[in-house]
């Protein structure tokens, strides 16, 4: 591993060894897909799914899903009140209440890059309500996105408000090379086409459309980057063209294999959904 990742990743296991250790763990990066509706799917993997320890409340723990986060230290002191109502997770969420009914429990563990890393988690809990309601705005999205297709013409909607969201060093990829100049099927340097097998559940798209060549198959990425800015949703999702990922997103990536496997190594087979 490279130092910025073995720094990430042992500091990890050394931060919630404690808690890893109370907990049933039933299976790690456990891939999920859900059919909202007749031609609309929801596809993902969840990092890490098992039951808590044991309580006066839940004699026999309570299940939940996780989800593992590398972030930038600004961070800090707002991802607490944003992540529960995040469109990603929501449509975790979703997935989650689908696969393991009943499930409504979900932590979030955040991995901070600093020169020492350091780290943080919080507990939420979705309600029935709060479920149904998201995955009706899924739906909603899904309907937008065919009748977009059928439309057809270029650029779809644009959201600049959402170009630099994650600051000035990290602007859309689109933004420069297309968006900025009016230029709407400019690539950036470097860009594939076709998909990347890692980006995205894209083999999990793949594997639906197989079945359904008509399907709209959604991610809880795709969702959130819809509600960003449709036209870099049209860049991404319907011409496939792949931007070259970032460091941050290669450590990312490579953060989750990691963790995958440490995850993997501690599953309890008898874990029951």
């Amino acid at each position: 591993m490279s130092e910025p990742l073995d720094s990430l990743v042992n500091g990890w296991k050394r931060h919630f060894a404690a808690a890893d250790a109370t907990i049933a763990w039933g299976g790690a990066s456990e891939a999920l897909e859900l059919e909202l509706a007749p031609g609309v799917w929801l596809v993902s993997e969840v990092d890490a799914w098992g039951r808590t320890a044991p309580d006066v409340n839940n004699p026999s723990g309570e299940l939940f899903f996780g989800e593992w986060k590398t972030a930038n230290p600004r961070e800090k002191k707002t991802w607490k009140q944003v992540w529960r109502m995040n469109p990603q997770s929501l449509s975790y969420g979703v997935l989650a209440a689908a696969r393991w009914p009943g499930m409504s429990r979900f932590t979030v563990r955040k991995a901070f890059k600093e020169l020492t890393p350091t780290y943080d988690h919080a507990w939420f809990r979705y309600s029935v309500a709060e479920l149904e309601h998201w995955r009706n705005q899924i739906l909603t999205v899904a309907s937008e996105i065919k009748l977009y297709k059928q439309v057809g013409g270029i650029p779809w909607p644009t959201n600049f408000s959402a170009c630099f969201r994650y600051g000035p060093n990290y602007a859309c990829p689109f933004f420069e090379c297309a968006c900025n100049r009016q230029q709407w099927d400019a690539v950036p340097a470097g860009s594939t086409h076709g998909g990347d097998p890692s980006w995205s559940a894209t083999q999990q798209r793949a594997a639906v459309h197989a079945r359904d060549p008509q399907a709209v198959v959604l991610s809880p990425t795709m969702v959130a980057t819809w509600l960003d800015c449709r036209e870099r949703y049209r860049r991404e999702y319907v011409e496939l063209v792949t931007p070259v990922k970032g460091e941050a997103l290669k450590l990312g990536g490579d953060f989750h294999n990691e963790l995958s496997k440490y995850y993997s190594g501690m599953v309890k087979q008898e874990v029951a959904p």
